[in-house]
């Protein structure tokens, strides 16, 4: 089976995703890099679904969504971004 995939430019209504998505990646990349507490104070002063939403909805970042669709798929984890900004 061939995967399929949805690219589209974030809107406010993707913080959710975006906030889970950005935190996901950010632990997998740096999680053992610091304290877990410090750690934790970055991901909600960075990637809070409030702090994205506001991003997107003031155009202070533009962000594309990149998502495998259909059945068996399961967001964040079937998905990627990228942030211009």
């Amino acid at each position: 089976m061939t995967a399929q995939y949805s690219l589209h430019r974030a809107a406010p209504a993707d913080a959710p995703l975006l906030s889970a998505l950005m935190t996901e990646t950010f632990v997998a990349e740096y999680g053992n890099a610091a304290p877990a507490d410090s750690i934790e104070r970055h991901i909600a002063r960075s990637y809070g679904a409030a702090l994205v939403e506001e991003k997107l909805s003031l155009g202070k970042a533009e962000i594309w969504i990149l998502e495998a669709v259909g059945a068996g798929c399961v967001a964040p984890r079937d998905a990627g971004y990228v942030q211009i900004g």
